[in-house]
């Protein structure tokens, strides 16, 4: 069960990091009225382009959320809650498994956030208010980047998380032999 269950961490950590991520930039150019042309030019392309986005990004979402929940709730949780029947000091597990879940917690709200923000620029006619939907976009990528570093950060956990089991067992296979001693 245990060899499973490291098997599956493993699995998800290769998994997670094999996914692709997306980097934004920042709008920091002032809109000239050749740009402001060029939105509108581009109007239905980019629409048509942010609503794959949008549509494709919703699955992933789901599976890397299922992915996320799973690592924590039949990993981390169980773990702990052996260590902690049996009376061993898995304090280190728990203290990551905390920042795991406040950092999962965290990817949620940006995941919300972003996609709220998308709808929000889906819903602006590009032709007839250009500006307001390339901040709008602008904005989708900045809440892209949130989401993106949260799930950064929870891959980062489970490898620390990883790290420390390895940490423990080693712990615990020495320690009998050295009261033995």
């Amino acid at each position: 069960m245990k060899r499973q269950l490291f098997a599956l961490l493993i699995a998800s950590v290769v998994a997670l990091a094999a996914m692709p991520s997306v980097t934004a930039q920042s709008p920091t150019e002032i809109m000239t009225d050749e740009h402001i042309q060029r939105i509108k030019a581009n109007c239905t392309s980019a629409t048509q382009i942010l609503q794959r986005i949008h549509v494709n990004d919703a699955p992933q979402r789901v599976d890397r959320g299922q992915v996320y929940d799973l690592i924590s709730s039949k990993l981390m949780a169980r773990l702990n809650s052996r260590l902690a029947l049996n009376k061993l000091d898995g304090s280190s597990l728990v203290s990551i498994t905390s920042k795991y879940d406040e950092s999962l917690t965290a990817f949620r709200a940006s995941y919300i956030a972003y996609d709220d923000q998308v709808t929000e620029a889906l819903k602006i006619d590009c032709h007839k208010q250009p500006v307001a939907f390339y901040d709008a976009v602008a904005k989708a990528r900045e809440r892209r980047v949130e989401v993106n570093t949260h799930a950064v950060a929870l891959v980062r956990y489970v490898q620390d998380y990883g790290k420390a089991f390895d940490a423990f067992k080693v712990q615990y296979a020495t320690a009998p032999q050295e009261q033995n001693e």
